[in-house]
């Protein structure tokens, strides 16, 4: 029944993208509405309605974290906020029916006349949209999870001249050092100002680029911290099978700002390298290969445990990994990645967030470098700090493995380095950001 529910929501969406440049065309506000309308359902994991029907009903446009955010949060607070979504493809498309692919995520500021031009027809477009989701749909709040998503910043505007409240709830925050100077450069040169209602970012770190940058007035944005890693504090209750090692694979340019690359000139991002080194390009590729090998090396020689090797959907791929495994190694794609630490007592990572919530289940962590990194190199690596997780060759890995697996009783401190780690980054260091969460939406949705 899942499956053809599926199916069923995929044709109608198909259907829906091939109108909805008509209703446009034809400014049939009412026709695009009821358009989007089919495509709107109940987020039944923290949908609530009050006895007394005072509820507030609120739009999602998803997207992954940011989405396990709220409803980590909702699950266990909601009362009466009726949530829904509606796939972020629809507003992609209306977008792009006005300004194409001229703007960017991270450069929506534009000098170009005609452009700026379009930007007007698009939000007048959806002021009159917004106006009978208002009416018809009695719309209170629309919630994302990025401030600048292109599609979404004249929804941003539209939303306050209709009286219907933007709200973001900010996912992305854990950068490299060197990410870190480049982005509050571009917050305050090509972002142009936040114009929605409030902000909820995890640390003080983010809300001070913001708020430096002057993209957000400060009394417009609250730091809540990381409401889904509440969920791996929880864990440090949860015995972890002693014999399962999970291997969140790496992401090949995770802090290395070439996704930026797309956007600006190379030259441009290379201005703020504090170590220069104009030949040598960065990919973690290698690092991925060697851990790759050693654990499949070691589930040869260790049947008893294991390994589940972890990839990330639209960047890791099964074809990384030979095409015969040994039976105790496992390929998981997609999904959410907690569901393994949940159970996994060691965990492999690098350069990743995983490694907080690692840290906030108090799980055995391995960080493999196997190679001396030079100081180029060292400015797109996480400011983690942690010697205590580094394994330098593969002959300590394997040590480090079998060390873990066998120590069931060694407790894990909670030391103040990981602490600051925690708080810096994701600014959550006792489980309590899914409460902060909750008090930041009954705060502006007027409960």
């Amino acid at each position: 029944m899942k499956k053809i529910n599926t199916q069923i929501n995929s044709l109608i969406l198909f259907i829906s993208v091939k109108l909805i440049h008509i209703t446009i065309i034809l400014e049939w506000h009412i026709i695009c509405y009821f358009i989007l309308n089919l495509n709107i359902r109940k987020l039944k994991k923290i949908y609530k309605s009050s006895p007394d029907n005072k509820n507030i009903k609120v739009l999602v446009f998803p997207k992954s974290g940011g989405l396990d955010d709220l409803i980590s949060s909702q699950k266990n607070y909601n009362k009466r906020i009726q949530y829904f979504t509606m796939p972020r493809y629809l507003t992609k498309k209306i977008f792009q029916f006005f300004l194409g692919e001229n703007l960017n995520d991270y450069k929506y500021l534009s000098d170009d006349k005609s452009i700026n031009k379009r930007k007007l027809l698009y939000r007048n477009f959806l002021v009159e949209l917004l106006k009978i989701f208002k009416r018809k749909f009695k719309l209170n709040a629309i919630i994302s999870f990025n401030l600048f998503y292109k599609s979404d910043r004249e929804i941003q505007e539209a939303s306050k001249i209709v009286g219907i409240k933007f709200l973001v709830i900010q996912k992305e925050s854990v950068h490299s050092p060197i990410e870190e100077k480049i982005i509050e450069s571009i917050y305050k040169k090509n972002s142009g100002k936040f114009k929605g209602e409030k902000v909820a970012v995890y640390s003080e770190a983010e809300k001070k680029r913001m708020v430096n940058s002057g993209i957000v007035n400060s009394k417009d944005i609250k730091v809540i911290g990381c409401p889904r890693l509440d969920l791996a504090f929880n864990y440090q209750k949860v015995k972890p099978n002693n014999k399962q090692i999970i291997y969140y694979m790496i992401e090949n340019n995770r802090g290395i700002p070439s996704w930026l690359y797309k956007i600006y000139e190379k030259k441009y991002i290379d201005n703020f390298l504090k170590h220069k080194n104009i030949k040598k390009k960065i990919s973690w590729k290698y690092l991925d290969k060697i851990i790759c090998n050693n654990l499949i090396k070691f589930a040869k020689k260790n049947p008893s445990f294991r390994i589940i090797f972890k990839g990330k959907t639209g960047i890791h791929e099964r074809s990384q990994l030979p095409s015969s495994l040994p039976k105790n190694c496992y390929f998981e794609d997609g999904g959410p990645g907690h569901v393994f630490l949940k159970s996994s007592k060691i965990v492999v990572c690098f350069n990743s967030t995983v490694v907080l919530e690692a840290i906030a289940a108090k799980r055995d962590i391995i960080i493999p470098q196997f190679k001396k990194l030079d100081n180029f190199t060292k400015q797109f690596l996480l400011k983690f700090n942690l010697e205590e997780f580094l394994v330098e060759s593969e002959k300590e890995f394997d040590k480090k493995i079998k060390l873990f697996s066998n120590d069931t009783k060694r407790k894990k401190k909670f030391s103040n380095n990981k602490k600051k780690v925690l708080s810096y980054y994701l600014g959550n260091t006792d489980g309590n950001s899914g409460k902060k969460l909750n008090n930041f939406l009954i705060e502006n949705l007027n409960l």
